[in-house]
């Protein structure tokens, strides 16, 4: 398997295949075939451009100087260029349509109006006699692209398999960005080092120091328990199939969006509708408001007496929830035992977004129905460790 495929194929295992895009040639204007990029992640407001170099190992002599000048050529300048005539491609072609992982075509050029936050990475696969000054450097700024991370093929696996969240590894990259700018020690300490101060204490001023490796080995990383691959891979898919359409892309972004302890808060929830529902109890829907996302979730249990009506439970819940939270969106989902298989359940979704406004008559409609269940806010931490 080439680099290209096997780190398309990591990316859809993290960002999903609706967001990854493997390496693809397109025709401008003039007729003239340019590729955009090895690799390319872009959910919602925030793109990934990834440019991957291998060493090739039948030129590699175990000469350092020899691979001092293949880092130098090929990722410290030839990447970074590329990557540069990247975001030129997205900024000044009017139509840039790309297949990604799940083959559906998605026009690229519409970054501009939508991406806030950009991550740059020259990845490359190193000799054994690479200096290990050069394989410790972070990255480095360009005049004409600003930064773009150096990050070999492993560190970026190990990466995202130990945050595994999209939003998470782009939050580490903001990190990493941050603290290769304003220290100059960062290119004196490891991946693993850095990564595990980010895990710590996310504070890009701190001293950097090789111990903070300790903190990697420390994670509890209980994947099983805040993951949504499984279960988008079922219940998303049993909803959604057909055609090219994409129109449930603006709910896996919100997903997307969601770091390991929202994403926990979800699964509780959902676990929560469907032992409900299953039991044939009538309760309240469940909510939860991920702060940092903006979109408030909530989740309406249905025996099987109400599964047909699920139109009229979510539609109006999910608008009342909206209002509620006053944001700006909100994803309700009803959730009801399947019919025609018990270890089933029947999920049906709904997005909407509008801008809040005031509305007497929402109000006096929660406050006299009381539709929702009592919910308390909480702080939950973002990692936690290991007593070792």
């Amino acid at each position: 398997m080439s680099l290209d495929d096997s780190i398309a194929r990591h990316n859809s295992d993290i960002f999903v295949r609706e967001f990854t895009y493997r390496s693809s040639v397109f025709k401008t204007k003039d007729g003239q075939e340019h590729e955009l990029c090895d690799g390319a992640v872009w959910i919602g407001d925030l793109l990934i451009l990834l440019q991957n170099k291998e060493r090739n190992p039948s030129f590699d002599k175990g000469d350092p100087t020899e691979e001092a000048r293949w880092f130098s050529k090929k990722v410290s300048k030839e990447a970074v260029n590329q990557l540069n005539d990247s975001v030129q491609f997205l900024q000044k072609e009017q139509s840039l349509p790309l297949a990604n992982l799940r083959g559906q075509m998605i026009d690229m050029t519409k970054t501009k109006e939508m991406v806030s936050l950009t991550h740059l990475i020259a990845l490359y696969s190193p000799s054994k006699a690479l200096p290990l000054d050069l394989l410790m450097k972070k990255g480095r700024v360009s005049k004409r692209v600003g930064f773009v991370h150096f990050l070999t093929c492993n560190d970026y696996v190990s990466i995202c398999n130990t945050l595994h969240t999209p939003f998470e590894v782009s939050d580490y990259l903001t990190f990493r960005k941050d603290i290769s700018l304003q220290n100059a020690d960062a290119d004196k300490v490891t991946e693993k080092a850095i990564l595990g101060q980010f895990l710590f204490n996310p504070d890009s001023s701190r001293p950097v120091s090789a111990r903070n490796r300790h903190f990697v080995d420390r994670l509890t990383n209980d994947v099983d328990k805040f993951s949504l691959a499984n279960l988008l891979a079922v219940y998303l898919d049993r909803v959604y199939l057909g055609g090219e359409d994409t129109n449930y892309h603006a709910i896996l972004v919100e997903l997307a969006k969601l770091r390991r302890n929202t994403a926990l808060e979800f699964r509780k929830r959902l676990t929560w509708a469907m032992d409900v529902c299953k039991r044939g109890e009538n309760l309240g829907p469940s909510r939860f408001y991920p702060g940092l996302s903006k979109c408030p979730f909530i989740f309406i249990p249905l025996d099987a007496s109400r599964r047909g009506d699920w139109q009229l439970h979510l539609m109006p819940l999910t608008a009342l929830c909206k209002h509620d939270f006053k944001s700006p969106k909100c994803i309700g989902l009803t959730v009801a035992p399947d019919p025609h298989d018990s270890r089933y359940y029947l999920l049906n979704w709904n997005y909407i977004e509008f801008p809040w406004e005031p509305d007497l008559r929402a109000d006096a409609l929660i406050r006299e129905t009381k539709p929702f269940r009592e919910a308390t806010g909480k702080m939950v931490a973002s990692y936690t460790f290991d007593q070792r």
